[in-house]
This record gives structure tokens, C-alpha cells and sequence, in this order.
């Protein structure tokens, strides 16, 4: 025998003997015993005794053995691991479903460990495949019910001639240059970061021809500039 819910196993190679700690019904695990017996004689034993409730000490004790008789069930031993394999199977789910608590989440399909789990949210009726992990980290939750927060994205300029998207850049970069320079420098054209442009000071009128990244950056008119530091 394995020792499966026995305090002990005196089994021998002629007899199968084992110790239960719990009150059990030895018909539910004859076909246990026929085929982990492999033909041996199967006895139980079981314990009775009394109690004295005043000290809580055992007045008596008695040892009960007695042979089980088991006779063949009419299914293989292959049959019967399956059903035992089930019965598993069965088991495991039933505790990952525990494990699940409160959440309005169903397990409708389990295999084992390894393979997707097929769940259902009992709120709005999705169904969806997830893992063992998932569940076991407590990170599932149905999407449709409490949806990922998705941040919207930036609207790109579609279905836009490169003429149009140039002539955007160009407002931008305008609106950009008036806030930097209080409107004393203006622009009348724009091709590039990298390219050259003609600017204009609105206070001296000078013109000059400088990059539009550097004129962006140093928003100043070089005439003006000048006369400042004199």
C-alpha cells in the first residue's frame, strides 16, 4: 500500500495490513485495495476506546483487525487510475475555485497546471482561456467587466499631402517662434528642423538667414543683440 490515509502500513508480502486515523466506511476503498493488493489477503485495523470525561484520561482501549473481502470490480487497472486521475483533476479544481474567493469569476475547464484554464465572469457572461499562474497570482480579473486603462493616442495627420503636413509643421513652428520671441521675430517660410529660413526682426527690421532649430532656440535678432551689449 502507499500509506494513502493510514497513520501506518504493516503491509507484508503476503497481506496487506494498514492503521486509519479517521472513522471511515472500508466499502468506499475496496477497489483501492483489490488492485494496490496485487492478490495479497487485506485486513484492517481499527482502534475503540473510552473516556473518562471528568480527567480526560482513556479508560480502555481496544485493537480491532479485520480481513476485508474484496472481489473483482470489472474494470482494469488502467481504468481505474483514470477514474482516480479525474477524481484529481476534480479536486484541483475545486480548490482553485476556493482560491478564487469573492471574485465573480467561474472555472469552467481545468486540466492541470500546464495547459488554459477556460473561465467565465458570472457578471457579464465572457468567456476567455487564462493560466494557472494568473489565477494562483491573483491577477485575473475579466477585461470587459474592469478594462485596462489604455491611454488615448496622439491623432497623426492621415490621408494629409506632404505639401499639407509641411504647411502643419510650419504653423507650429510659427505659433512656437511668436510665444518665444513676443512676436518680434517672424518667419516666411519653413522646410526643415535642419534647413535654413528667413527670418525677420519686427523691431530694427533686420534680415538674416539662420537654422530653424537654432532660431528656435535662441529666439534673439543678432542686430538687436549687438546694439544691446554696446
Amino acid at each position: 500500500m502507499h500509506n494513502i490515509l493510514s497513520l501506518c502500513d504493516l503491509s507484508s508480502d503476503d497481506a496487506v495490513l494498514e492503521i486509519k486515523t479517521n472513522n471511515i466506511d472500508i466499502e468506499n476503498y475496496k477497489e483501492q485495495l483489490y488492485y494496490e493488493s496485487r492478490g495479497r489477503r487485506c485486513f484492517h485495523m481499527g482502534l475503540r476506546w473510552c473516556r473518562n470525561d471528568e480527567t480526560f484520561s482513556i479508560e480502555s482501549l481496544v485493537f480491532i483487525i479485520s480481513e476485508v473481502f474484496v472481489k473483482d470490480s470489472g474494470i482494469t487497472i488502467g481504468e481505474w487510475k483514470s477514474n482516480k486521475r479525474e477524481l484529481n483533476r476534480i479536486a484541483n479544481q475545486l480548490k482553485l475555485q476556493k482560491f478564487l474567493g469573492g471574485k465573480p469569476i467561474r472555472i469552467l475547464d481545468y486540466t492541470n497546471t500546464i495547459t488554459d484554464i477556460y473561465v467565465e465572469c458570472l457578471e457579464c457572461g465572457r468567456q476567455w482561456n487564462t493560466t494557472y499562474q494568473r489565477i494562483m497570482s491573483g491577477s485575473i480579473k475579466c477585461e470587459k467587466c474592469d478594462p485596462k486603462i489604455v491611454k488615448p493616442r496622439k491623432s497623426r495627420a492621415s490621408g494629409l499631402t506632404e505639401e499639407q503636413k509641411l504647411q502643419e509643421r510650419f504653423s507650429k513652428y510659427k505659433e512656437k517662434l511668436y510665444a518665444r520671441s513676443n512676436g518680434t521675430i517672424t518667419v516666411d517660410s519653413y522646410t526643415g528642423a535642419k534647413d535654413n529660413l528667413n527670418a525677420k526682426c519686427n523691431v530694427c527690421g533686420y534680415q538674416w538667414s539662420p537654422r530653424a532649430d537654432h532660431l528656435i532656440d535662441r529666439v534673439k535678432c543678432p542686430c538687436c543683440n549687438k546694439r544691446t551689449k554696446k
